[in-house]
């Protein structure tokens, strides 16, 4: 690395560099070999669950938290973050902002990201971790998090782990359920986005294409 730059480096040498120590009887490179293997490249490994990663003979929890904050970094830097105070400027916003943290990930996130009165983003949360399944989401959970953010309105977003972002009649049917709950509450939906590998969907821009605003507002 010293003498050709880290671009020169293997994904084994990669990988070995950032577990720092193998196990008795087995190099780092070979534990580094192992894991590529068994989890299908770098990609399978950023989409690990830590569990699955610590239980591996010669991993434990601080090395698979190492390797996985890694490939949080590497997601967040490719990333094109939407900074609190930024103003809300459609769906391909959202995917951008989003996209990289559910690349890989095998189960279904919703999240929510919550804008003041002119539609500047104040704050964001995880809603809820579903299974490969599906991800249920009640509006308690998001309008709790909305209140507490002191929101005027918000965006919500999920992934499709099967990277296909059309949306499910599950997802019309959560986004009809926030919908409505944000007019009670005086708290507008301004869009879902449903994000898949390199592409999305806009519930919105849905609705409009089809001349049917009753999903969001």
């Amino acid at each position: 690395m010293w003498a050709g730059g880290v671009s020169t480096l293997s994904d084994v040498d990669l990988i070995a560099v950032l577990l720092g120590t193998g196990t008795q009887g087995r190099s780092a490179s070979a534990l580094a070999i192992d894991l590529i293997e068994r989890l299908g490249g770098l990609r399978g490994l950023a989409g690990a669950h830590p569990f699955e990663l610590a239980a591996i003979l010669g991993i434990g929890e601080a090395k698979a938290a190492r390797l996985l904050a890694a490939a949080e970094v590497g997601r967040r830097v490719v990333g094109r973050p939407w900074r609190r105070g930024d103003a809300f400027l459609g769906a391909k916003q959202i995917y951008e902002h989003f996209a990289p943290r559910f690349r890989d990930e095998r189960r279904e996130f919703f999240v929510a990201a919550f804008l003041d009165v002119r539609h500047r983003l104040i704050g964001e949360e995880v809603i809820s971790c579903g299974s490969l399944a599906a991800s249920l989401v009640h509006p308690r959970e998001v309008f709790r998090s909305a209140i507490r953010h002191a929101a005027a309105g918000l965006v919500v977003a999920h992934n499709h782990p099967s990277g296909d972002p059309t949306p499910s009649t599950e997802d019309w049917a959560v986004t009809e359920r926030l919908r409505l709950s944000g007019e009670t509450l005086g708290i507008e939906l301004l869009d879902h986005v449903v994000i898949g590998d390199g592409a999305w969907a806009s519930l919105r821009e849905e609705c409009v294409s089809r001349g049917d605003a009753r999903c969001v507002e």
